[in-house]
């Protein structure tokens, strides 16, 4: 399954919301609990699929939505076992490559 950067953002945007935070509070959540400088404008970019997040800040997102990064890509949830957890995170990165190369800015 293909998820375009649109796609994935709004699967981001729609657990935000689902936390009821705005993007300035998980801003100073990020910095707060990850020490992670990210701007409330940032993530808005993410959310609309104009930029493209690195792994730990899916993976702090997902910390802070209480989600799950594999669900964010339409993939089943979240693996158990250390094997499946290693092969979603590296399908993860694949897919995140291949879309953000395949939808230039």
């Amino acid at each position: 399954m293909t998820v375009t950067p649109q796609e994935l953002g709004s699967r981001i945007r729609r657990s935000r919301k689902l936390a009821v935070l705005t993007l300035r509070e998980v801003s100073e959540q990020l910095a707060k609990n990850y020490d992670m400088l990210l701007t409330h404008t940032s993530l808005g970019r993410i959310e609309r699929g104009e930029q493209k997040p690195n792994l730990g800040v899916l993976a702090a997102l997902a910390q802070t939505y209480d989600s799950c990064i594999p669900r964010w890509f339409g993939l089943n949830s979240g693996p158990e076992h250390p094997q499946e957890v290693a092969r979603t995170i590296v399908s993860a990165q694949r897919m995140l490559n291949s879309m953000y190369d395949d939808h230039p800015d």
